[in-house]
């Protein structure tokens, strides 16, 4: 989830209330910047743009656009997050930096198969088609 807050986006109202038990959302910006946070908003010095995430989805990268490269006055967003967080757990294990082998026949089509049915229980394409067609 992310949004502008118009209050400090680590520690407040919002983002303390979306701790708590029954929601547990975290913010995790804060884990891809070092030092003062940066400055969303154009005009200003706060961090007022939240972006929090349920426990069980990996963030594994968050990039803050220049303002010059964003719509309106606040900085637009690039969020990663791995596959398995998203379409949910597998039998295989995790290792870090692994690609998918194509010369594995049946582990490809299985591996694909997956994704689609996913892509369609999520609505993924119509969804993409929409954002498109309000982009271009």
């Amino acid at each position: 989830m992310m949004g502008d807050i118009n209050d400090d986006a680590l520690i407040g109202e919002l983002t303390v209330k979306l701790g708590k038990d029954g929601v547990e959302l975290r913010e995790v910006s804060h884990l891809f910047w070092s030092g003062k946070p940066p400055a969303s908003h154009v005009n200003g010095r706060e961090f007022i743009v939240l972006v929090a995430s349920a426990k069980r989805l990996e963030v594994t990268q968050l990039l803050m656009l220049p303002h010059f490269c964003s719509v309106g006055n606040h900085r637009s967003w690039i969020v990663e997050l791995t596959t398995r967080s998203v379409l949910g757990p597998c039998n295989s294990q995790r290792t870090p930096g692994r690609i998918l082998v194509t010369t594995n026949h049946k582990a490809l089509c299985s591996y694909s198969a997956i994704v689609r049915k996913k892509f369609n229980e999520h609505k993924i394409i119509p969804w993409l088609d929409r954002w498109i067609a309000i982009t271009f």
